[in-house]
């Protein structure tokens, strides 16, 4: 009502900015043809006042509106714009805003370099300015981000800080419960179940308040934790629960989420074959801005798998190269060397070892990097297999 009655009125600042505001409350409702027309407005009336501000957080509203319609690009291309500008005005909180959404943007397009270089700048910038709030969440963030890069050492650091600075922060324990499952599967990797463990927290149930990034963060620990246990059907359980809290998350898609790949895995535990043949199907026929790279490359090298199952073993060898083509790309060395060492034992195991080592001698550096030593004990075993053979 209030901005129908500014509409009404004489087109001047305070109409600009409650256009910038109804489209903002439009956006994050989800309402996104609702937001178009006064984010418009906004646009118009500020770029004709000469109001920076307006301008950035309606560009970063913008932003959302096109990243929800999968045009990834355009909406990085304008949240960069946004926060260009209001750092240019110094407008601290408006180039926070517009910092935020776009490492949410670049990260349906896998930009981990990208990402990593915003989000430090960010938290250095809300330091500057005295905000904690946005300091901390831009740091809880880093520490995901730095994981997928392969710095793990660096991740376990930044988890400890935070760690260490919860006490003074009890408002954040949501926040930093999900941080805590972002470390998890790190400790996997290296073999530590039990520190893995600890960081779940054993909770058998969610707690009060969490909000839905932590639930599905929650949810998806649990199930890569239950995996390794070969826990198969908790973990099933656990993974189809991370599935549901990202439904309930504006900014992702059902589809779009890590924990289709724990849910895959844990179907090929069960031996529900028929079910992963599905997921994987329903994945693969979706349009490519509608999934992240990396879970492009999961479905490829889950498909991998189960064509070797079914006894294709060429198609399986080509799957797992797209796979590990498109890890290489956006720069995540683990899930690179998984796939590797996957199709390695495949070839191992039909004794093509010339092949099989040519992929295990990509793997190796990257595991001795990481010291994931259950992947360099597989890695050995191809070895022998092939040996054998």
């Amino acid at each position: 009502r209030a901005f129908a009655e500014l509409r009404a009125g004489p087109e001047d600042a305070d109409l600009a900015r409650a256009a910038a505001q109804l489209g903002r409350w439009h956006m994050l409702a989800a309402r996104f043809d609702d937001a178009r027309e006064p984010i418009e407005l906004a646009l118009d009336l500020a770029g004709s006042l000469n109001l920076p501000e307006v301008v950035a957080e309606a560009l970063t509203t913008r932003g959302g509106i096109v990243a929800a319609r999968l045009r990834h690009e355009e909406a990085a291309i304008l949240l960069r714009g946004a926060r260009a500008l209001a750092l240019a005005h110094d407008l601290p909180q408006t180039a926070l805003r517009a910092a935020n959404n776009l490492v949410v943007g670049l990260a349906r397009m896998d930009r981990l370099g990208e990402m990593h270089q915003v989000t430090r700048e960010g938290a250095a910038l809300a330091h500057r300015v005295g905000d904690q709030l946005w300091e901390r969440s831009f740091r809880l963030g880093e520490v995901a981000i730095v994981r997928d890069l392969g710095r793990w050492d660096e991740a376990l650091r930044l988890g400890a800080q935070l760690e260490e600075e919860e006490a003074h922060a009890p408002d954040v324990r949501s926040e930093h419960q999900s941080m805590r499952c972002e470390l998890v599967p790190i400790h996997l990797a290296r073999g530590a179940v039990s520190a893995a463990r600890e960081l779940v927290g054993g909770h058998r149930q969610p707690e009060a308040g969490w909000s839905a990034g932590t639930l599905r963060s929650w949810a998806l620990a649990e199930a890569r934790v239950l995996i390794a246990a070969t826990n198969w059907r908790e973990a099933l359980s656990a993974a189809e629960r991370a599935v549901q809290a990202t439904a309930r998350m504006v900014e992702e898609t059902p589809d779009d989420t890590p924990a289709w790949v724990e849910w895959v895995e844990a179907a090929f535990g069960c031996e529900e074959l028929a079910l992963v043949e599905e997921r994987l199907g329903a994945l693969s026929a979706l349009r490519p801005g509608a999934m992240r790279p990396s879970l492009h490359a999961h479905t490829a090298r889950l498909r991998a798998r189960l064509l070797a199952r079914q006894g294709d073993l060429d198609q399986a060898a080509s799957d797992a190269a797209r796979a590990a083509a498109i890890f290489r790309e956006v720069g995540m060395p683990f899930p690179l060397a998984v796939t590797l060492v996957e199709a390695a034992e495949r070839r191992a195991g039909s004794g093509r070892w010339a092949e099989a080592e040519a992929l295990l001698a990509e793997a190796r550096p990257i595991l001795e990097e990481l010291r994931a030593e259950p992947w360099l004990r597989r890695t050995a075993e191809a070895v022998r297999q092939a040996s054998v053979v």
